[in-house]
């Protein structure tokens, strides 16, 4: 049945039966519908073709489609079915394009259903597929509505498919029966809650779609599953088959369901960044997931738990290393590592920060973290636990059920706890404790470290035996008390071995208190220590002779003190050095010192750089105190990626210079009178809080220098301190956040200088403006926008902006905006001072970013004041409606100023530009308009008033008859001064120049040069906005030759008498001639004019007159 050129919905109705044999049905081009009311026959192969937006319903009357037969059904339109199948109905449905809606019963259709492309949308849950096979191939299948459709055909799915989505409705989908993958990697976009209830089968599965997939029946497939979006919960305990790989996106959730509580869901190696929980289905308890690792991976990912006592347990099995890095896992069951290694790397942690779960180890478990963390749970079995990432471990558990082995390569690890296993510390780790115990042996590698860590006098850790290593150092967490003894180790039958090989990091005794078992330090007094040599090493091990007084050494506790010492000074840091006192003090006038190597500054001590000399801190420093720069310079970093302070707050009365190759941050509460300097090619970013940076001056030499706050701290820079910020060549000043130097209504109190350097707000910022008050541009400075933050992330200008040095600057966007005005409650005036740095008329500055009001929405209104000799261009279409002032000398227009900004140009200034003005022009006395450069036109849709003595310099081009326009304008006022300037060509008598697109009032009182030429005169004629050029005029009186063509009276007078001036009067044969005579338009310019004649005017008089007359 093929339907064309029908111009009205076709129907069929009536008992039928209507039997299509292999016509099939065409709706491909047609304009309109069809409907069938009568019982349906498909006796043979056949297609029907549904155009786009053509729609064919099937209503009452059964649907039989006859075995062998296949009915595929192609195009994009729609076919809806009411018509239950009818008995015998083994025919094939293919869906290959269009959208089928099924509202009827299949359970007499027994063949199968193809979905190639297109969609099936459900609206009956009586077989609506039939019984037959249902074969996804491609397409999106689901409920029309809202309510869940459950399938129980025997499904396989042979390509990618879409499970609800528009322009399907939001009901669950359930596949009852066995789902077959085909063999192959399929992936399914999951829009809305799908079940595989039947389970699947034989492929792999890449899901997408932020909705779940739910496998709720034994599976047989061995995957693996990919999870880039949504989630695939497990809830049947045979739901995986095999042990499929499982990898994770960040947006992805793998979840271990209901039916694995008591049990394990197993899986093959685990990979990714996203979330594997227990939140799906409801029984409580915990659920273990057993990961089979044979592939070396790292999960970056979460585990939790979920709510109401659903816990995650963890089984690492498998040869291969499972690596965790993510530091907010919530997961409190129990971890057990069966074979291979579970490695927590980064700065990665075992569950939560303090994790209670139960540990049986019977691998390795391996601590290669950098973060710090707790374990108070119960540690059992006979495997390896190894120490090796620089975080500290804390045991607090019960370990007398863990008989393996111990080993800290690296970091610390603090026994609090009860060990059955021996530990062995290597160079370079550090074993420390208060009341830890092991009933076995302790081994100290050489360069191994015990620390006391306890705080207390009588407490550390005890073993069976010890044996140490030469060297086995001792240290302190903190600076222990002069005279005062502590407990360093305790050793029970096992004794002691190398007491000898002890070395106090502490000034101190150590003693063996052979009666108690016990190996004890006595406490001296720190002492003081001033640097006394030349480029050195400064270490914590007491060895070395680098220092002024008593024995010469320094150990850890001791003051320290760096001064003059004639030549500059490098020193080399090894180790942690917890120096003692309040301050590391440099006091330095001549020469410099170098802080490098691998050493760290740490403890509780302070920083403080006096007199003029520089310290250079190319080492990363960790102390908490305060760093306090009261003379000279302190450089932060040395033009490589290391170099830091400490935590504490900073005090610069002084310079604080900040030089490093690498993207850094700091934090740091900043005061004091000092400046600041931005050196070195990396990005540094100010990430303090509300006015954490209450010192002075800050000035960027190089790179990117950041500054903000946060969306609710706003802004870093204090509004209570008066400060200049200078951004030099080479330098960029970022704003990433809102409101860096001040929220409005307040005016801040930094001043900003751009010397060649960038001003710019970074693509992602937002909240609200950021002020620039009084900012100078000089020496091609550049400001950004770089996005369209409506009220968010914009630009205000206040007070003065002023342009000078001798390269141009610019005020530059990618779609983002500056505003003009005082703020939220106030209204106000940028003014732009822009001196001629290019020594001619190209811009001084160009501001490309959009000019707006200040305020929510743009509600205060700002104006924009030019001042200065230099030119200040404006690209952009600007929406400020405050009045636009032209006080010195040039704004150029080449982009839109908004209708409600009047303009107006003062004496001695200029306005220049091709673009577009939709606001009153006004030029004052001594004022000039000059459009361009070159030739070009000006748009003023407005009124244009030339006020006595004003200017209009225009270019004209006697060689292409160009010039000047000044086109739009709704009215205009001519006046003062026409100064011409023809760029080519010779002027000639009958050259007509368009310098206005219509004509105005009054008349330009003189026009410069005098004359175009020797011979040759100017005429300019309001009425028609013409400049022409004129021979000389012959005083004398001459004729007028008429001729009538075509109804028109055409004149004509010789070419001598050109400036004469035609004039008419029109009356009747009563009145006749009288002295009510008017200019004809244009004749001055020309010596030819028609007339028209018109039969109801009888008494039409014209006659020639010199001069013109107004």
């Amino acid at each position: 049945m093929d339907i064309q050129g029908a111009t009205a919905p076709i129907s069929i109705t009536g008992p039928g039966p209507l039997t299509l044999g292999s016509a099939g049905l065409n709706l491909a081009t047609t304009g309109v519908n069809f409907t069938n009311a009568a019982s349906l026959v498909i006796g043979a192969d056949q297609t029907w073709t549904l155009g786009t937006g053509r729609v064919a319903r099937l209503l009452t009357g059964g649907f039989t489609l006859a075995g062998g037969t296949t009915l595929t059904l192609a195009g994009s339109g729609t076919l809806t079915n009411s018509q239950a199948f009818a008995a015998g109905s083994a025919g094939a449905l293919v869906v290959n394009g269009p959208l089928l809606v099924l509202d009827s019963s299949g359970a007499n259709r027994s063949g199968p259903t193809t979905l190639s492309s297109g969609t099936i949308a459900i609206l009956n849950n009586t077989a609506p597929l039939g019984t037959g096979p249902l074969f996804l191939n491609g397409g999106r299948i689901g409920s029309a509505s809202g309510t869940g459709r459950i399938l129980t055909n025997a499904t396989a799915i042979g390509g990618n498919v879409a499970f609800g989505g528009s322009p399907l409705g939001s009901g669950t989908m359930t596949f009852s029966n066995t789902v077959n993958l085909s063999g192959g990697d399929r992936e399914l976009n999951v829009v809305v809650a799908t079940t595989f209830g039947g389970g699947l089968t034989n492929g792999t599965i890449t899901k997408t779609g932020a909705n779940e997939i739910n496998i709720a029946s034994n599976s047989l497939f061995s995957g693996p599953l990919t999870i880039n979006q949504g989630k695939i919960g497990v809830s049947h305990v045979n739901g995986l088959g095999g042990t499929p790989d499982v990898t994770i996106a960040a947006a992805g959730t793998f979840s271990v369901g209901g039916g694995f509580v008591g049990g394990e869901a197993v899986i093959g190696n685990l990979s990714g960044s996203g979330i594997v929980d227990t939140a799906f289905n409801t029984p409580v308890g915990t659920r273990t997931l057993r990961v089979t690792q044979t592939t070396d991976a790292t999960f970056s990912g979460r585990l939790m738990d979920a709510s109401g006592s659903r816990v995650l347990a963890l089984n690492k099995d498998g040869a291969a290393t499972l690596t965790l890095t993510a530091n907010n896992h919530t997961y409190t069951g129990p971890t057990t590592i069966t074979a291979g290694t579970l490695k927590i790397g980064g700065a990665g942690l075992l569950g939560p920060l303090s994790y209670a779960g139960a540990i049986t180890n019977n691998a390795t478990l391996e601590f290669a973290t950098s973060a710090s963390q707790t374990l108070a749970s119960a540690l059992v079995g006979t495997g390896t636990l190894l120490k090796s990432g620089s975080g500290t471990l804390t045991l607090t558990g019960d370990g007398s059920g863990y008989t393996g082995t111990i080993s800290v390569t690296g970091g610390r690890l603090l026994l609090n706890g009860s060990l059955a296993a021996g530990v062995t510390v290597g160079a370079g780790g550090t074993l420390g404790g208060a009341t830890g115990t092991s009933t076995s042996n302790l081994m100290m590698a050489a360069n191994s470290t015990l620390a006391l860590d306890g705080g207390g006098t009588t407490t550390a850790t005890t073993f069976d035996g010890v044996t140490l290593a030469n060297p086995t150092y001792v240290e302190f967490s903190s600076s222990p008390v002069d005279t005062t003894v502590y407990d360093v180790v305790t050793y029970g039958t096992g004794g002691l071995t190398g007491f000898v090989n002890l070395v106090p990091l502490v000034r101190g005794t150590l003693t063996n208190d052979t009666a108690n078992n016990k190996v004890l330090l006595t406490a001296g007094a720190p002492g003081v220590r001033t640097w006394n040599t030349g480029n050195g090493t400064w270490n914590r091990f007491g060895t070395l002779l680098n220092w002024a007084e008593g024995d010469q050494k320094y150990y850890q506790g001791d003051t320290v003190f760096f001064g003059d010492r004639g030549a500059d000074v490098t020193v080399t840091l090894e180790g942690s050095l917890t120096p003692g006192g309040s301050v590391v003090t440099v006091s330095n006038t001549a020469n410099a010192y170098t802080f490098t190597g691998t050493g760290t500054i740490t403890g509780g001590v302070g920083l403080e750089k006096a007199n003029a000399g520089t310290l250079i801190l190319a080492n990363d420093n960790t102390y908490s105190g305060a760093t306090t720069i009261s003379g000279g310079v302190l450089r932060v970093g040395n033009g490589g990626t290391n170099g830091t302070l400490g935590s504490g707050a900073v005090a610069n009365d002084a310079t604080l210079v900040f030089n490093r190759s690498d993207a850094a941050s700091f934090p740091n509460v900043v005061s004091g009178t000092g400046t600041l300097v931005k050196e070195g090619t990396n990005t540094l970013t100010l990430t303090g809080t509300l006015g954490s940076f209450n010192g002075g001056d800050v000035v960027v030499n190089a790179g990117t220098l950041q500054v903000g706050g946060t969306e609710t701290s706003m802004p870093v820079f204090s509004q209570l301190v008066p400060r200049t910020v200078t951004v030099n060549t080479n330098g960029t000043l970022e704003f990433i956040y809102r409101n860096a130097f001040g929220t409005i209504p307040s005016t801040p109190t930094t001043t900003v200088v751009v010397n060649g350097g960038t001003v710019r707000s970074s693509s992602g910022l937002s909240g609200a403006v950021t002020i620039l008050q009084d900012p100078t541009l000089l020496n091609g400075a550049t400001v950004e926008a770089t996005k369209d933050f409506s009220v968010f992330g914009t630009y205000q200008l206040q007070g003065t902006v002023t342009v000078g040095g001798t390269i141009p600057s610019a005020i530059t966007t990618a779609g983002g905006l500056v505003t003009v005005g005082n703020g939220l409650n106030n209204l106000g005036i940028t003014t732009f001072d822009v001196a001629d740095v290019s020594g001619n008329a190209a811009p001084d500055l160009t501001i490309a970013a959009v000019i707006r009001n200040s305020g929510n929405n743009g509600a205060n209104v700002g104006g924009l004041t030019k001042t200065g000799a230099g030119t200040l261009r404006l690209t952009a279409t600007n929406t400020y409606t405050g009045a636009t002032t032209v006080q010195d000398g040039t704004l150029r227009v080449d982009g839109v100023l908004a209708a409600a900004s009047a303009v107006t140009v003062n004496t001695g200034a200029t306005l220049a530009g091709t673009g577009a003005i939709f606001g009153a022009l006004t030029i004052e006395s001594g004022g000039t308009l000059a459009v361009g450069p070159g030739i070009g036109t000006l748009t003023v849709t407005n009124a244009l008033t030339f006020q006595a003595n004003a200017t209009n310099a225009v270019d004209i081009n006697a060689a292409t008859s160009q010039a000047d326009l000044v086109t739009g304008f709704a009215s205009a006022t001519f006046d003062g001064h026409l100064v011409v300037n023809n760029v080519a060509g010779v002027l000639a008598a009958g050259q007509n120049y368009q310098l206005f697109s219509a004509g105005g009032t009054g008349s330009f009182a003189s026009i410069t040069p005098a004359t175009p030429g020797p011979g040759l005169n100017w005429s300019f004629d309001a009425a028609s906005g013409v400049l022409s050029v004129t021979g000389s005029v012959a005083t004398y009186p001459t004729n007028i030759t008429a001729t009538v063509s075509g109804g028109n009276l055409q004149l004509t007078w010789p070419a001598t008498h050109l400036g004469w001036q035609l004039q008419v009067q029109t009356n009747t044969l009563a009145v006749g001639i009288n002295t009510n005579w008017t200019a004809w338009p244009g004749s001055t310019t020309t010596n030819a004019v028609n007339v028209p004649i018109n039969a109801a005017n009888p008494a039409v008089f014209l006659r020639l007159v010199y001069p013109p007359q107004p």
